[in-house]
């Protein structure tokens, strides 16, 4: 009588590593919720400190203009609240082409709530040194619940956009450029693919969050890394799973 073995294959999913975003090279920004964060007498933000170590830090001198902290708290972690009418935070006269070396090639991954719905504009990020044209820029989103992500001069190739409406619950989201290359995800999904046909160019402006054309966004942010370069699979797995373990989305 012959005996049959039976084997059984298990696929064991292998979960990116944890490491720090400064682990990671090309780091050009790094905001945290729970770090560098300084306070004025009223609880809202003065400087929020720039972790990278590239000493970027952004500030707000008005205080009617400034965001809150300690307002609200994300698995247990402070965030800092942008109330959508006039709250901003800027890094002044910074050069992204020549001295954060961001050209054609950048990874920005953030924890983000917006806290307007469909049909509303919910500015995130602008750097626009005259022209205006050559720019980076995020909406997420803007009116058409479009995602806007600009680099370069956005006239002639610098823009990609696509149907993308946040909602307004806590989003993970990683935008992602590589030469022409341009893609997208939320919870480690992916959200869109497209093309640039323009690279960003040299000049200086603020650094701005909250706020794009006199558009201010109401939205509370946990966290922002920004590197001036396309990270691997890998390493943007590794990005993800820091979020995903720190803010628990």
């Amino acid at each position: 009588m012959r005996r049959l073995r039976l084997f059984s294959r298990v696929r064991r999913r292998v979960l990116p590593s944890v490491v720090a975003p400064s682990s990671i090279s090309g780091l050009a920004l790094w905001l945290r919720g729970d770090a560098g964060v300084t306070l004025d007498g009223s609880n809202n933000v003065t400087t929020w400190a720039d972790q990278s170590g590239n000493a970027r830090d952004l500030t707000q001198g008005t205080a009617g203009k400034r965001p809150a902290g300690l307002a609200v708290t994300l698995n247990g972690l402070p965030v800092v609240r942008f109330d959508g009418t006039d709250d901003e935070l800027g890094a002044a006269t910074q050069n992204l082409q020549a001295t954060w070396g961001i050209t054609s090639a950048y990874t920005l991954a953030y924890t983000r709530r917006c806290n307007t719905g469909a049909g509303t504009t919910r500015a995130f990020i602008q750097w626009a040194p005259a022209p205006v044209t050559n720019e980076f820029t995020v909406w997420d989103a803007f009116s058409d619940d479009n995602l806007y992500a600009d680099c370069g001069n956005t006239g002639a190739g610098g823009r990609v956009n696509a149907l993308a409406n946040p909602g307004t619950g806590w989003r993970r989201t990683v935008l992602r450029r590589n030469g022409t290359a341009f893609d997208s995800f939320r919870e480690g999904a992916a959200l869109f693919s497209a093309s640039y046909s323009a690279n960003l160019a040299t000049g200086s402006a603020t650094f701005t969050l909250g706020q794009i054309g006199g558009g201010f966004a109401a939205m509370d942010l946990a966290e922002l890394c920004l590197w001036n370069r396309s990270l691997s699979d890998s390493e943007r797995g590794q990005v993800d799973a820091w979020l995903q373990s720190r803010w628990g989305i």
